[in-house]
């Protein structure tokens, strides 16, 4: 009979295989966090039990700063499901969005960018009941937020997010959801870089912390966090456009199994070759319309090596509070 086969005797079988001057330590993952996996452990020191998150159809959606009006257009006609807008200071929502789209069929995001008409009926104007259409208001101040104006509002802890940014923002996931008077959802607006397993780790240790948290506190009259993410092109050192699209690729493909609400890309760009831009989109078209991974619950649940990175990363958001 065959005895039990020992983790020492599978580090000397890896030991057999390697090339000259490596090392097991070598074989060791490290996250940019700081943040290790043992592809060495023992099944009793694997991390189990993960709660499954639920299932999240997200929604491509075209990323409009400043004058892309027209462009937007574009995006929409090439699949785009949502509109995130920028508004810029003393613009209004006229300028930034072209009249002709019909909201009735788009999730349209809000954010003023530091004009004097935080959200409110100037800014909207000429639109008049279009407050009515809003799916999300997009804040960074509460008081910016009224839940009678659209069907969800989102208090974005860090609009504009770099790696540090997410971080300083989940300290005050715990104090929200324990002020009773907050009725507003949340929204993390959330970088995907060029480290695929970390991306997918780090958004849904985040969508736990957020059900343990409402669990806790008993907020279940709030909706589940919402996760907006954009690829994070600059951490990829190229100029190249093909490559940059094979990058971009598994940034979404990464936030799509790590749950994100809504994936972003950059706005047609008026008067110049959009075919980039088209692509760049058509990427999230496949992956919903050909691949279905928007049919999959927590596609990566099971997965020993994912499930222990985001339960690393779990244990560390928790120590952040």
């Amino acid at each position: 009979m065959r005895g039990v086969f020992t983790q020492e005797d599978w580090h000397k079988l890896v030991q057999k295989e390697l090339k000259d001057g490596q090392k097991l330590e070598d074989l060791v993952y490290k996250s940019p966090e700081g943040l290790k996996y043992d592809p060495f452990r023992h099944e009793t020191e694997i991390f189990q039990n993960l709660p499954t998150l639920p299932n999240v159809s997200w929604k491509s959606t075209i990323l409009g700063v400043g004058k892309c009006a027209g462009s937007i257009l574009d995006g929409l006609a090439n699949g785009a499901e949502s509109i995130f807008v920028t508004v810029a200071p003393e613009q209004t929502l006229e300028q930034a969005l072209h009249p002709e789209v019909r909201l009735d069929f788009v999730d349209l995001l809000i954010e003023n960018d530091g004009g004097d008409n935080i959200l409110g009926d100037a800014l909207l104007a000429p639109y008049g009941q279009l407050y009515d259409k809003i799916n999300f208001l997009v804040s960074n101040e509460l008081a910016d937020l009224d839940a009678q104006k659209a069907h969800q509002c989102i208090y974005s802890l860090n609009r504009k997010s770099t790696t540090e940014s997410w971080k300083n923002a989940i300290p005050r996931l715990s104090a929200y959801y324990q002020d009773q008077s907050n009725q507003f959802g949340l929204g993390l607006y959330l970088p995907s870089t060029d480290f695929f397993y970390d991306n997918i780790a780090r958004f849904r240790a985040i969508l736990l912390l957020d059900q343990e948290l409402r669990n806790q506190f008993i907020r279940e009259d709030l909706p589940p966090i919402t996760l907006i993410v954009v690829p994070d092109l600059t951490s990829f050192p190229t100029e190249d456009a093909n490559q940059k699209l094979i990058a971009e690729t598994y940034m979404v493909l990464s936030a799509v199994i790590g749950g994100a609400s809504y994936i972003c890309t950059q706005a047609f760009s008026d008067g110049r070759d959009n075919s980039y831009a088209r692509l760049s989109l058509h990427i999230q078209n496949i992956l919903k319309h050909e691949s279905h991974l928007n049919l999959y619950q927590d596609p990566a649940k099971g997965s020993f090596f994912l499930e222990d990175l985001t339960q690393q990363y779990l244990l560390m958001l928790k120590d952040m509070i």
